[in-house]
């Protein structure tokens, strides 16, 4: 039960109690009082429960809003690409690492971690072209989350 459930019960809770009491204090005050005081009384436990039903229903709203909003701090690898990253160096870059970058699976990943084991370093943008399945358009959209130093 979270704790705007527990929050709105408790108003629930403590709004009959106060009306329960109220209510006999009304039924004693009708036998041994005289009509001005029972009004009184009246007015004073209506006052209770609309401040009760109130409270519960700002609770209730509250508790729906706050259970219809999303978590905002969720990172995927789709989001990650909209955040600024900071660069990988492709030369020393894990196979995790490279696979996290837009454009890059498993496969293409691997074959540039094997052309880095073949051929050496990577030093530019138009050398990594040369890796099995990276052309011209993928090495132009990695290129800002790389660095070949």
């Amino acid at each position: 039960m979270s704790i705007l459930n527990m929050l709105a019960l408790t108003c629930c809770v403590v709004s009959c109690r106060f009306s329960i009491e109220n209510s006999q204090e009304v039924i004693l005050n009708v036998v041994l009082e005289d009509n001005k005081f029972i009004n009184r009384q009246k007015d004073k436990s209506m006052k209770n429960i609309i401040i009760a039903a109130s409270l519960t229903l700002l609770t209730i709203i509250a508790s729906t809003s706050f259970a219809n909003t999303a978590p905002g701090n969720q990172l995927t690898k789709a989001t990650a690409t909209e955040h600024k990253m900071q660069k990988v160096n492709i030369n020393k870059a894990s196979l995790e690492q490279l696979e996290a970058l837009p454009g890059l699976g498993k496969s293409k990943a691997q074959a540039v971690i094997d052309y880095i084991a073949n051929n050496g370093a990577i030093k530019n943008s138009e050398e990594l072209t040369k890796v099995k399945g990276i052309g011209n358009k993928l090495a132009a959209k990695l290129t800002p989350y790389l660095s070949y130093n």
